[in-house]
């Protein structure tokens, strides 16, 4: 991705994901001033700009084809001549799943020791929970012919294509670079796992700018109210789960409302257009809310911005992360910092920034039940969910402090350059 500042000279739009990245380059700009720091990215042309002290570079398009497995040989070499420029002591690349893990072999081997790789969501841990335990019965009647003849996704397919290409491209890229940065026990242990001789080092990341701006103090809290960031997106993240936990919850909470965001796909179709758009999922999910009869119960939200996420989390009475899997949500942390209850299924590496009953509350994956049953119980013990909220404050404020994660960044890539060295 291109970050925002550099987005805006471009006059390209700026993206919601990602939040992370800019942070991290106003965090180390601010903590680490002596580093010299090139941001390099895709982008739509090739160019090369100084902002603020940060340099950023776009190399232009990274493959011929859309679905292209590697990276092409012309995006290659100018990343090639980037790098035999700048002579960098550490290439930082962020996230093992995507466009990075495309570059070649020769590429990877040449510069294998300053190579240094954050990790996000590891598809090979995730592949097989991509259909969240959903049976390809159950969204047979939800199959949308027209789209999946446009588009080809259909669930089953979109999970081959995980286990059988991301993973593998994925796990190709771990066993060829040396070092890598993580934050739970689970990347760690897949990290293990992919490559035994791998570096491993524990370093955090910083949340976006509008949760450090202290706890919320409560006044704007909706009672009975869920939040919940792109749990709609693709089965993996559970938004099924969470809206048979919903239909529970309004037996004994008519009013109980839950707010989604990035889920304006599965809102019923206005004209033909929106219609070929709908893809079996989020036509599932429609078709799902009708079932429950919890229509006037849930809001679909458009993709937001740090701002109107922390709004959000202003007014949720509790974030509910329902997903399959997971490796360190920042939705959890942006919650921690905001003093909004958490409730999230224990997958992944949840268990490494929530601690059951402390923290947070954790539950089953695929367990609507245990779901609602732990939304209730905040929603009726406000003390217990304000007592989550301080304890869960208190930990953030340290786990997510900038100059932490900027030292702990710091640290790691001096171990790289004295290894290269």
């Amino acid at each position: 991705m291109i970050l925002p500042e550099f987005a805006k000279r471009l006059n390209m739009p700026v993206v919601n994901s990602g939040g992370w990245m800019p942070s991290l380059v106003d965090g180390v700009r601010k903590f680490a001033p002596d580093i010299e720091l090139t941001v390099v990215g895709e982008g739509p042309a090739c160019r090369d700009e100084e902002i603020d002290g940060v340099r950023y570079v776009a190399l232009g398009p990274a493959r011929l084809r859309a679905r292209q497995k590697r990276i092409s040989a012309e995006f290659e070499a100018r990343l090639e001549e980037l790098v035999f420029e700048l002579k960098p002591a550490v290439i930082h690349i962020h996230g093992t799943e995507s466009l990075w893990n495309g570059l070649s072999d020769g590429f990877l081997s040449r510069h294998r020791a300053r190579i240094v790789a954050s990790l996000q969501g590891i598809i090979t841990g995730c592949a097989p929970h991509y259909a969240g335990n959903l049976a390809s019965s159950e969204v047979w009647n939800a199959r949308n012919i027209p789209n999946i003849l446009l588009t080809r996704y259909t669930i089953q397919r979109a999970a081959s294509y995980w286990r059988n290409r991301l993973a593998k491209k994925e796990e190709r890229f771990f066993s060829s670079i040396a070092n890598f940065l993580g934050r739970t026990d689970w990347d760690r242990t897949w990290t293990r796992y992919l490559n035994p001789e791998a570096n491993y080092y524990h370093v955090g990341e910083i949340m976006r700018s509008p949760f450090y701006r202290g706890k919320r103090d409560g006044g704007k809290v909706v009672r009975h109210s869920i939040y919940c960031g792109a749990a709609f997106n693709y089965p993996l993240k559970g938004g099924h789960w969470l809206l048979r936990a919903v239909a529970a919850l309004k037996r004994q909470y008519p009013d109980v409302q839950l707010r989604v965001a990035n889920a304006r796909k599965s809102a019923k179709p206005k004209g033909i257009v929106d219609w070929l758009r709908q893809g079996e999922y989020n036509r599932y999910l429609s078709r799902l809310v009708d079932e429950l009869d919890i229509e006037g119960n849930v809001v679909l939200l458009p993709a937001l911005s740090g701002d109107e996420v922390r709004e959000e989390l202003e007014k949720a009475e509790v974030l509910c992360i329902p997903s399959a899997c997971e490796n360190s949500p920042n939705s959890i942390g942006e919650a921690m910092l905001a003093g909004c209850p958490v409730v999230a299924t224990n997958v992944g590496g949840v268990s490494s920034i929530i601690e059951d009953g402390e923290t947070g509350l954790l539950v089953p994956s695929a367990d609507p039940a245990m779901l609602a049953d732990r939304i209730a119980y905040l929603f009726g013990n406000r003390d217990a969910a304000l007592r989550l909220s301080e304890t869960a404050y208190k930990v953030a404020e340290a786990r997510y402090s900038p100059q932490k994660v900027v030292a702990d960044l710091m640290s790691a890539y001096c171990k790289v350059q004295g290894a290269v060295s």
